[in-house]
């Protein structure tokens, strides 16, 4: 088994292409992102040149880590939408950011055997590469399951996450 996953994200705005940019720096490979508007799109060919632009359901299909970096308000209705699908995997992992909320709204996901993760930066995120770097020594809150991360090291970073 490889420490390492294939990275789906879903929402590619200032939050999205920015941790993908982090994620594939640590080792990961970034298998998909999705991006509504013409700034997303642009900053997936930026910051994250090769990875295909694909539509909501083919992302969560090729990843065994979801982030869902879109707004707070269309959260709820995505997870949703895509448990209606079928489109979750067990032992998938799904991580939002939206700071007012918590795992709870990824129940759905979770009802399909998804390890939910909500994850908190304490930073501003401008969407552009020099966000990387702070990322990695940012303050964050992850209301997490213990049963998702190993102590002592960031969960992005290799052998962190135990399947």
């Amino acid at each position: 088994m490889s420490d390492r996953l294939g990275v789906g994200i879903v929402g590619a705005g200032r939050v999205g292409a920015v941790l993908g940019n982090a994620l594939r720096a640590a080792g990961h490979a970034v298998v998909g992102a999705s991006g509504v508007s013409q700034a997303s799109r642009e900053r997936i060919d930026t910051l994250l040149p090769g990875v295909p632009l694909l539509e909501v359901p083919q992302v969560v299909e090729r990843a065994e880590l979801v982030l869902l970096t879109v707004p707070d308000d269309v959260l709820a209705d995505l997870v949703v939408g895509l448990a209606r699908l079928g489109a979750w995997q067990p032992g998938q992992i799904v991580v939002h950011t939206a700071g007012a909320m918590g795992t709870d709204v990824l129940a759905p996901a979770r009802a399909m055997g998804v390890i939910p993760l909500a994850i908190h930066p304490a930073m501003t995120f401008t969407g552009t590469s020099l966000t990387s770097p702070a990322w990695s020594t940012a303050p964050s809150r992850s209301p997490a399951p213990r049963r998702c991360c190993r102590s002592g090291r960031p969960w992005w970073s290799s052998s962190v996450v135990s399947r």
